[in-house]
């Protein structure tokens, strides 16, 4: 096999075929396939069986898997080679790749830096001044004090978050807000940022800032946008909050990381668990808000997009800001409304 010239093939991950037999290898090494991967790339041995392979959703590599017959023979150099290429010629500048703790060496070798370590996952980029460049552009906002932090999604912006923004802001000096920047949920980056922004515009410290695809995004918690905690989801909160506590905490000297109580959602009320364990050890302390009530039902965004689903917009008022309110009138509102009715059952 050592005289064997490999060439990467990309995988027809349409096909029922052979998705099945990606499947059964990436089993073979303690994986299981991600069904975000727009891209898969295998070596074959002259049998036809897979003994190298790795995908990537976007800029970040996943599921990379060698066989236990093609080890030592510097396969892995090969895909990723392959695998970089492809990524860069859609226009990627870092690229992100998410592994297992044991596979830090041969990625490290390969010029990849980590970023953030969780007991079951890793995450590394190709730059290496990406997180710095991210953790210089955050210190220039650190202020004297005590300040805080809210990591949110605001899909759309509610008077949930509102109430936490405003509570949290009592209970510190500067309280920096993180929207989720990934355009993975139904209400865009752009307009989420900007309802928050005008949301809060009335609260003197706080501030809002973009913590780029370093606080919760496909690279470093995929999952998220899911909704399931199971072990692969753990590890992945674990992974986001450990960024978290050594790159943006320290940046910006946050003390304290702010989250609203979760009494219906168990993947929220995992994470805050999570968070209670990792964050305290890097002298960040957890403090758990209540939840504002409406009708003796929490405030949330999930109940705002269903009532919009039913085509129930005015009985939305009495949840949103005025701001978010005025949004879903507007062309972009209406267009996500109009694609939120179209996935209903």
């Amino acid at each position: 096999m050592e005289s064997e010239i490999f060439t990467p093939l990309q995988l027809n991950l349409t096909s029922d075929l052979e998705r099945q037999r990606l499947i059964a290898f990436l089993a073979q090494a303690g994986l299981r396939l991600d069904d975000n991967l727009q891209y898969y790339a295998v070596l074959c041995n002259s049998r036809g069986e897979i003994i190298c392979g790795g995908g990537f959703d976007g800029n970040i590599i996943k599921c990379v898997a060698v066989s236990e017959e093609a080890r030592g023979l510097g396969l892995v150099n090969t895909l990723i080679s392959h695998l970089r290429s492809e990524i860069i010629s859609q226009g990627a500048n870092n690229i992100f790749v998410y592994t297992k703790p044991e596979n830090k060496h041969i990625f490290e070798s390969l010029a990849f830096y980590t970023v953030g370590t969780s007991p079951k996952a890793i995450l590394l980029e190709s730059s290496k001044r990406g997180i710095i460049r991210l953790k210089n552009s955050l210190a220039r906002h650190k202020k004297d004090g005590l300040n805080g932090a809210i990591v949110m999604n605001a899909n759309p912006f509610t008077l949930g978050h509102l109430y936490l923004v405003q509570e949290a802001a009592k209970r510190c000096d500067n309280l920096y807000i993180f929207p989720v920047r990934a355009d993975r949920s139904e209400f865009p980056y752009k307009d989420r940022y900007r309802l928050i922004e005008e949301g809060c515009a009335s609260i003197d410290n706080a501030e809002i800032l973009d913590g780029g695809n370093y606080i919760i995004s496909g690279a470093t918690f995929p999952t998220y946008f899911l909704k399931q905690m199971g072990e692969a989801a753990q590890a992945q909160a674990q992974l986001v909050l450990d960024i978290f506590a050594r790159h943006i905490a320290p940046s910006l000297n946050i003390k304290i990381r702010f989250v609203g109580s979760e009494p219906l959602d168990p993947f929220t009320q995992t994470f805050n668990e999570t968070m209670l364990q990792v964050l305290p050890p890097h002298d960040i302390k957890v403090d758990i808000i209540e939840r504002l009530q409406s009708s003796g039902q929490p405030v949330s965004a999930s109940r705002v997009r269903t009532l919009l689903k039913e085509g129930r917009l005015a009985e939305t008022q009495s949840l949103v800001p005025m701001s978010t309110f005025a949004y879903f009138s507007s062309p972009a509102g209406q267009k996500v409304i109009a694609s939120l009715r179209q996935c209903q059952p």
